[in-house]
């Protein structure tokens, strides 16, 4: 499944029309259930799911005192709570869900 997400974005300036792109290519192709996350860059992270949404993804997000923020994605809300991530929203099934990774 990676294979086919990374061999259809075909530029190193990904953009999230090129995931879209790169992900209806990996629909067409892997059947079943899935929830995935992906290190694109070292400045983008994406997490996606089936497009049936069986498997769980949810987001959390950690703030610090400084302003920076960490950002996690997991299959279940128990990880992120002892963690100490809050703010947690579930990944909806098929479009991709893009972060930007600083520092």
């Amino acid at each position: 499944m990676l294979h086919v997400l990374i061999s259809n974005l075909h530029r190193s300036d990904v953009d999230v029309f090129s995931l879209v792109v790169a992900l209806e290519a990996v629909y067409r192709r892997c059947k079943g259930s899935f929830a995935c996350v992906v290190q694109i860059s070292k400045d983008l992270m994406v997490g996606f799911r089936d497009p049936h949404g069986l498997k769980p993804l949810l987001l959390g997000e950690r703030h610090h005192p400084d302003g920076s923020v960490d950002y996690m994605f997991a299959s279940e809300s128990v990880v992120l709570d002892n963690l100490g991530f809050s703010s947690m929203r579930n990944i909806m099934p098929g479009p991709p869900h893009p972060i930007e990774c600083r520092g």
